[in-house]
């Protein structure tokens, strides 16, 4: 029998998400567990990545432990192969996904 459950993707711009929720939440940083909770709601997940310049070692940290793997690239330097066809998370598509962003993890 086939398994209807969805399988998703999470690619994550980590530089812009926090640079976003910075700037639209007061300085607040993002909740990565709940982030990774939120995407859980549309079917499991099969990879999960965050692309970052990783210059703060404990966001590399939290977002590790949360089960996403921290890719390190600059803007010039991030792989292909992961960008096409996926959806960047920022704090916009999380809205757009929920009425409510503290249910994305970004309040």
């Amino acid at each position: 029998m086939f398994d209807e459950k969805k399988h998703v993707a999470v690619f994550i711009d980590w530089d812009n998400l926090m640079i976003s929720i910075a700037a639209d939440m007061g300085g607040a940083a993002p909740d990565i567990r709940r982030i990774i909770q939120r995407v859980q709601e549309f079917g499991t997940i099969l990879v999960a990545r965050a692309y970052a310049e990783w210059q703060v070692t404990s966001d590399r940290l939290n977002v590790y432990r949360a089960g996403v793997e921290p890719v390190y690239c600059t803007a010039r330097s991030c792989p292909a192969e992961d960008t096409t066809q996926c959806w960047t998370f920022t704090s916009r598509t999380c809205r757009a996904a929920s009425a409510s962003s503290a249910s994305c993890g970004l309040a």
